[in-house]
Parts: C-alpha cells; sequence; structure tokens
C-alpha cells in the first residue's frame, strides 16, 4: 500500500521541529489544508500529542504534535501463537 505524500510531508516538518508544532503551525508551514492535516496526524502510527497549550481567548486548547523517531532495527511485537 502506497503511504500518501501529504504524510511524508508532515513526518519531515516534525522531525525539523523536535519541540513540537500545532496544527495551525503546520498547516502554515507545509501549505497543506486543515481539512487534510488533521486527519492524517490521526492516521500517523509514529505521531502523538506531546502536550497541549493554552488556547487565545475563549479558544480551545492547542494539540502540539511530534513524531517518534523508530529505529531500523526494531524487531515488531511477537504475537501468541494459536493452539
Amino acid at each position: 500500500m502506497k503511504k500518501p505524500l501529504k504524510h511524508i510531508a508532515i513526518r519531515e516538518l516534525l522531525r525539523k521541529y523536535p519541540d513540537g508544532l500545532s496544527t495551525k503551525q503546520i498547516c502554515r508551514l507545509s501549505g497543506i489544508g486543515e481539512r487534510v492535516t488533521r486527519p492524517a496526524l490521526r492516521k500517523m502510527a509514529d505521531a502523538y500529542i506531546d502536550r497541549w497549550i493554552r488556547g487565545e481567548f475563549q479558544k480551545p486548547p492547542e494539540a502540539v504534535w511530534c513524531v517518534v523517531e523508530v529505529p531500523e532495527d526494531c524487531p515488531p511485537p511477537y504475537m501468541k501463537e494459536k493452539a
């Protein structure tokens, strides 16, 4: 299955900013719309919410997203075999 290019662009952007970025910052820096960015972040297995920042006056808090660096030699978890 081919990975969408938006996921790759978002992942590379988040790797450049190890402290993380909010969704608005990701949209502004990448040029990808918010309607695409939010679902992409939720689908990315290596993206996670690191912390929340307080929103401006009467706005909800914003999530700060980061990506985890997965080592290439990371073995998959062992699955129990059915007897």
